[in-house]
């Protein structure tokens, strides 16, 4: 497995595996090659929380703009937050 995620050593692939360590980008797109699942799925808990942390920090940055909603450019970046606070995952551009 080590060799496949061009990991240096097994050592970092048993810290993934035992969620000691995160993997880097290049590692996470690997497994998702290596096990045709996507990464959201294959790290469903990491996945979980980033979702969270983004939405709320949406929400945060909502309510921070919203005095500003005449303008057309603050306009736009309240429909794409106010997207990626209330609706599922792939209507904000995700798959």
């Amino acid at each position: 497995m080590a060799l496949l995620l061009g990991a240096s050593s097994d050592t970092k692939v048993s810290r993934y595996e035992s969620f000691r360590r995160s993997p880097s980008v290049t590692s996470v797109f690997a497994y998702e090659i290596i096990f045709k699942t996507p990464v959201r799925n294959l790290f469903a808990g990491a996945y979980d929380i980033v979702r969270r942390d983004v939405r709320a920090r949406a929400g945060r940055l909502i309510k921070v703009l919203e005095p500003d909603a005449r303008n057309p450019r603050t306009l736009r970046k309240l429909q794409l937050l106010r997207t990626v606070v209330g609706s599922p995952d792939n209507a904000a551009g995700c798959t």
